[in-house]
């Protein structure tokens, strides 16, 4: 079952991850996004089984280097970063066309401004003007069910 990913906002690479913070904080892994290695030098590596500020801190940084974390729902998924919502959103287009039915809710958290989207995937992305219909499976399974 894949309930984790990070998505590169500026190249909509992504990547299954079990763990947020024990994955980003391997530098190698933030590289393997194309992540430049300048940005992946700030995030820290937390240590094995971080809690509390430790983990926090490394998700901070790694949504401030421009990536964005996403998590599962039962629904649809909830993106995070730290960036303006609509780049979020167009930056997790690709994610969003591979691993969601149009009926999905995707929940869009901005941490800069606390700003919160939250929309069917079918109805932004025709705000993104393009089609989902056409790339979804007619009977797509949510992602938790998605083995």
């Amino acid at each position: 079952m894949r309930e984790y990913a990070w998505i590169n906002a500026s190249n909509g690479a992504y990547a299954w991850v079990d763990d947020h913070a024990a994955w980003v904080g391997q530098g190698s892994h933030a590289a393997s996004l194309g992540l430049e290695e300048e940005a992946v030098s700030h995030i820290e590596s937390p240590t094995p089984k971080a809690r509390g500020v430790a983990r926090v801190r490394t998700l901070v940084e790694a949504m401030g280097a421009g990536l964005i974390r996403v998590s599962a729902s039962t629904e649809g998924w909830l993106l995070e970063g730290d960036l303006p919502w609509r780049t979020i959103l167009e930056a997790s287009a690709r994610f969003l066309s591979e691993t969601s039915p149009p009926q999905a809710l995707i929940s869009i958290k901005t941490f800069g401004s606390q700003d919160r989207r939250t929309g069917l995937w079918s109805d932004l992305q025709r705000d993104l003007g393009t089609d989902c219909q056409a790339e979804a499976t007619p009977n797509f399974p949510t992602p938790l069910e998605a083995q």
